[in-house]
């Protein structure tokens, strides 16, 4: 499998979702039909779509388990979150989830990550 490296920040949601799952150790698969990835819930007993970045039902258990602080910022009119064992790295993003999620992403896997080139 062909890599790209991409720094935390410039990762597009299908990377971040990809990235996170990597994080979750969640085994995914690319739906080429709905354009997203498919993962198996234990829970429901089925196949599911798998997009923590738009996700509250995925993302939550990960911000909570892993402390992500999540604030709004007028100045910039964007939603921060950290890590706090990370260095004091803030992500920003005009959603929660993906300011969320690209912290917990560099938190684990560091602030450049590879990233099979069709996702990114």
């Amino acid at each position: 499998m062909e890599t790209k490296k991409v720094k935390v920040p410039h990762l597009n949601l299908v990377a971040l979702d990809w990235a996170v799952a990597q994080c979750e150790k969640e085994k995914i698969r690319w739906d080429e039909d709905e354009e997203a990835f498919i993962y198996f819930d234990r829970e429901e007993g089925g196949d599911r779509t798998w997009s923590p970045v738009n996700s509250w039902a995925q993302a939550g258990p990960i911000i909570e388990r892993e402390h992500i602080a999540i604030d709004y910022s007028d100045g910039g009119n964007d939603w921060c979150a950290s890590v706090y064992d990370v260095d004091g790295r803030i992500h920003s993003s005009a959603k929660p989830l993906i300011a969320a999620m690209r912290s917990y992403v560099e938190f684990k896997m560091g602030e450049e990550i590879d990233v099979p080139v069709e996702f990114a």
